[in-house]
């Protein structure tokens, strides 16, 4: 995690956003007589946002524990995946 004031961040605003999106890191934003933000990539956002609304539900999220609880103790049977042909003309 990244941190800055205001003033580093807007002197080397290129840099700070960079590093936010090549190391999928934070930045905070400390701001003298404000409030701090946090600045993150789109992909980090995305990420958090999915992640929320898959825990939305008290059964979405014990269904998403079970799943990861069978994973963990090795609950699970790995098959490949079969091409399904992009048109009938290579039926």
């Amino acid at each position: 995690m990244q941190v800055a004031n205001y003033s580093e961040f807007r002197k080397n605003m290129k840099q700070y956003l960079d590093k936010v999106v090549d190391n999928h890191d934070e930045l905070i934003i400390h701001r003298q007589g404000g409030k701090s933000v946090v600045i993150l990539s789109i992909d980090e956002y995305n990420s958090m946002d999915e992640t929320e609304y898959l825990t939305s539900t008290a059964a979405n999220k014990a269904q998403l524990d079970a799943a990861i609880a069978n994973v963990k103790a090795g609950l699970f049977i790995q098959q490949n995946l079969i091409e399904v042909p992009e048109n009938d003309n290579d039926l």
